[in-house]
């Protein structure tokens, strides 16, 4: 790996990057990997795991996302519906040896593992349910941007700098959305986008500051939380915000780097096969902008081990 130093920035860091796969290390095997990086040679002090996947496109796989067929579900829920064609590949026994993983917006935390198909006709696999591959629709996610920090971007109200040197960024207020109808505007899924428009290289001239969240709300019975690609899509103890009775909204102040980010708010879910609920905090709509990918994974019953042979991309508002 290299590392540079930060340059005219009000708070320093070193900023280390890694270049992979490269001609001294590539994988072998199709599959499921696991970067880690851990410190001082010691593996069991890690300081962040990584996923990428390694796909060897076998298979042909077709599909779609629409909203949910069952009535129930209809104006909350989108389902994903594919076929996976194998004729070019010799399997004894595909009802058991091939199996599916759903991604929403790239999430593992709410990922549909271990799909089988329904049935199978002359070499297609079909994974048609109406249940089993539902995903609830969400909304599209709020944003801001500190890509520019000399100027008030967008949902930036103000900007100050305080008594430690430290730039703070003041968003403005938040509402709940969950019984607001749904609103169509373009987000980007949840990700987050380094960059410094104040400089020329946002991985070293980007600076750190604090952001201060403010969602107006009763107080929940349960914890809320900031959520997103900026929270590794985990509810974490650094991002959950606190409840001010006086003012009675919830706050959070959060030491972020220049960049576009997106977030949701969200709460523990009740249902032991979710783990975040955004229902009462974002809402879930069927005609919410998703991103979806389809993983098609056979067992190698010689090579014992379970190599990615399939794949595809969907949208939900592109057919």
């Amino acid at each position: 790996s290299n590392y540079s130093y930060s340059s005219s920035t009000y708070r320093t860091y070193t900023h280390y990057d890694f270049n992979f796969p490269s001609q001294e290390l590539k994988p072998k095997l199709s599959g499921n990997y696991i970067l880690k990086v851990y410190r001082n040679y010691d593996a069991k002090d890690v300081i962040i795991t990584r996923r990428f996947m390694v796909i060897n496109q076998t298979f042909i796989v077709t599909g779609l996302a629409n909203s949910a067929t069952n009535p129930e579900f209809r104006f909350k829920k989108q389902e994903i519906d594919f076929e996976v064609n194998y004729a070019s590949y010799n399997i004894p026994n595909p009802m058991m040896d091939v199996t599916a993983v759903v991604l929403q917006n790239q999430r593992w935390d709410n990922a549909i593992f271990d799909l089988k198909p329904r049935f199978i006709n002359q070499k297609v696999l079909s994974y048609n349910y109406e249940q089993g591959n539902l995903f609830n629709g969400g909304n599209e996610f709020r944003y801001f941007d500190i890509r520019s920090l000399r100027f008030l971007s967008f949902n930036v109200r103000r900007k100050y700098i305080d008594e430690n040197n430290t730039k703070n960024v003041v968003l403005y207020n938040d509402g709940m959305k969950g019984h607001q109808p749904y609103l169509q505007t373009i987000d980007y899924n949840g990700k987050r986008v380094i960059d410094n428009r104040d400089g020329n290289n946002g991985e070293l001239e980007g600076d750190y500051c604090l952001v201060h969240f403010t969602l107006i709300s009763d107080k929940l019975d349960k914890d809320v939380y900031i959520f997103g690609e900026l929270t590794d899509w985990q509810m974490q103890d650094s991002f959950k915000m606190e409840y001010n009775e006086g003012l009675q909204q919830y706050e959070k102040v959060v030491l972020l780097k220049q960049a576009m980010y997106n977030y949701y708010y969200v709460t523990q879910s009740d249902n032991p096969l979710e783990n975040v609920d955004i229902s009462e905090t974002e809402g879930n709509f069927f005609n919410t902008e998703n991103d979806y990918n389809v993983l098609i994974y056979h067992k190698n019953q010689f090579m014992k081990y379970d190599e990615l042979l399939g794949s595809l991309h969907l949208n939900s508002a592109r057919k």
